[in-house]
């Protein structure tokens, strides 16, 4: 990466961030966002589905992760290990606590447990956090690049959600050959499935 996409992105970044946080009614925003996931096909029908915990000024996730808990979905969530996340299957917020970075995260008593413990195989769908994105699906993370390493262990035929406020789309995203596309992003007034995904499936076929 050269120096003045670094650069660019940076800027990018600070830029979203500023407007995320001067965000308001990011609970309603976040409930309306969930409103719509719940309707969309792919995670309709998906049966393990990963969620990010949302923090700080992120989309409020835990209300939907509430709402799918005990229900006949798994629900995973994931865990830092190192510069790499694992995934684990969440059976109540109960088994939440503070880690990395200050996000809720699996307790260290119940990381590894063999039974808890899910594959990135067993995914059948994943809501992605990130900073920005674009209409293409192209994803700004936050620089740390655990989700890009999680991603490049993911199937691409696995839908990626990003669930995402309104003021997170931007025109463009810089992105790099490893970098994943989303599948569909999900905002407090509209679900957009990504056209350069869609353009993929077609040159795949």
């Amino acid at each position: 990466m050269t120096f003045q996409s670094r650069l660019h992105k940076a800027e990018l970044r600070a830029s979203v961030l500023a407007a995320r946080r001067a965000l308001p009614g990011r609970r309603e925003c976040s409930r309306a966002i969930f409103r719509y996931v719940s309707e969309v096909p792919e995670f309709v029908s998906a049966g393990t589905v990963l969620f990010f915990v949302g923090v700080r000024s992120e989309v409020e996730t835990l209300p939907a992760i509430r709402d799918q808990l005990g229900g006949s979905r798994t629900i995973v969530v994931p865990w830092c290990d190192g510069d790499h996340l694992e995934l684990f299957r969440l059976d109540s917020l109960d088994d939440l606590e503070t880690g990395a970075f200050g996000i809720l995260e699996p307790k260290m008593e119940l990381r590894h447990d063999l039974e808890r413990r899910v594959g990135h195989e067993s995914l059948d769908l994943l809501l992605v956090p990130g900073v920005a994105f674009d209409r293409a699906g192209g994803r700004l993370g936050y620089g740390a690049g655990y989700y890009d390493r999680l991603l490049a262990r993911i199937p691409t035929a696995i839908p990626l959600i990003a669930p995402a406020f309104a003021c997170q789309l931007v025109d463009k995203v810089p992105q790099e050959s490893h970098d994943r596309p989303v599948h569909i992003i999900v905002t407090e007034g509209e679900v957009i499935r990504c056209f350069a995904v869609r353009s993929q499936r077609g040159r795949s076929h």
